[in-house]
């Protein structure tokens, strides 16, 4: 199981790294999109959390218990800026939640993009702010 891992995420950094280096304005959407495809096999496999925190073991993450699967593949793949691997990470979670599937290319585009999901999830998922009381 473990060597199957390194291998998903030694592919996922490669994806990454074409990505990172292309000029292109879309070309992030792959990486995104392998992202996504990794999270639904783990998913349906039942094994996000244990295999989350083997990723974070595996790369020498801090483990938090409150960090989501997807942004732990993320962290471990991608060596992007904080701000752009949150985007990444919420985009993914927009687009599970809309199980969007084998379509997720489109879905992004359509959506605005990697920004556009990421803002979308945000919106969705606000967290309520109380005043405080002096």
């Amino acid at each position: 199981m473990t060597r199957e891992i390194s291998s998903k995420l030694k592919e996922l950094k490669d994806i990454w790294t074409r990505c990172s280096t292309s000029r292109k304005k879309n070309a992030p959407y792959k990486y995104v999109a392998a992202v996504y495809e990794l999270y639904r096999d783990l998913r349906s496999s039942g094994l996000t959390s244990k295999t989350a925190s083997r990723i974070s073991k595996l790369e020498g993450l801090a483990s938090r218990a409150d960090r989501h699967p997807i942004r732990c593949i993320v962290d471990a793949t991608c060596n992007a800026d904080e701000k752009s691997k949150s985007r990444m990470a919420r985009a993914i979670r927009y687009a599970h939640r809309q199980k969007w599937g084998e379509n997720i290319l489109d879905k992004l585009k359509e959506t605005g993009g990697i920004t556009g999901c990421a803002k979308e999830f945000a919106r969705k998922n606000k967290k309520k702010r109380y005043k405080s009381r002096r």
